[in-house]
């Protein structure tokens, strides 16, 4: 008979246990990290992008804009301003303080020869011509001037087109190895950006 109590004060004793409640105790420390699991298949690859490089489309100027629509004698100087939809896109004030602007130029009929911006040229008796640039939000004005009096109309003998290339703030901590930023092919290259 004592071991049938004991076994009665046992069930009532569980039973009192288990119909109580109360509040839940904290969560207890999480397990440890199980293995890791087997890798997906591998993603497409995507199409060549341009590292957020913003630029412009070539941008012609003709010989007679440069030699009379734009020629200011009195400073011996060209000037003009690239401006209009693509400049205001990619010229915001943001990019201007956060990011590199570059323009550079090439003879409309030779696309191989391009030259960075600003860029100086020796011609004949000590004459220089200078190519150079400012930027503001919108536009870039180009300015190209000499050191001695000229006759526009025998310089200015060929069309020229200007492209403005932004590169965003932090793009070129990102990419690998060096650029070359006056070598309009390595940018290009780069970039991927179009003709």
């Amino acid at each position: 008979m004592k071991q049938l109590f004991s076994k009665f004060v046992l069930v009532a004793v569980t039973a009192f246990f288990l119909g109580c409640e109360g509040p839940e105790g904290p969560t207890g420390p999480a397990g440890p990290q199980g293995p890791q699991g087997t890798a997906g298949p591998a993603g497409q690859v995507g199409a060549p992008g341009t590292a957020n490089v913003l630029f412009s489309p070539w941008v012609p100027i003709s010989k007679k804009q440069l030699s009379q629509d734009y020629w200011n004698k009195a400073d011996n100087m060209a000037s003009f301003a690239l401006s209009g939809d693509a400049m205001t896109k990619i010229l915001t004030q943001n990019h201007l303080d956060k990011g590199v602007v570059l323009v550079y130029n090439r003879l409309t009929g030779g696309k191989t020869r391009l030259f960075p911006l600003p860029q100086t040229f020796m011609l004949a008796e000590g004459n220089m011509m200078m190519y150079n640039f400012d930027v503001e939000p919108g536009k870039v004005n180009v300015f190209i001037q000499f050191s001695k009096a000229i006759d526009p109309t025998k310089i200015f003998t060929e069309d020229e087109d200007y492209r403005v290339v932004l590169i965003p703030g932090g793009t070129l901590f990102r990419m690998s190895g060096e650029i070359d930023l006056k070598n309009y092919e390595a940018v290009k290259k780069a970039f991927n950006l179009p003709d």
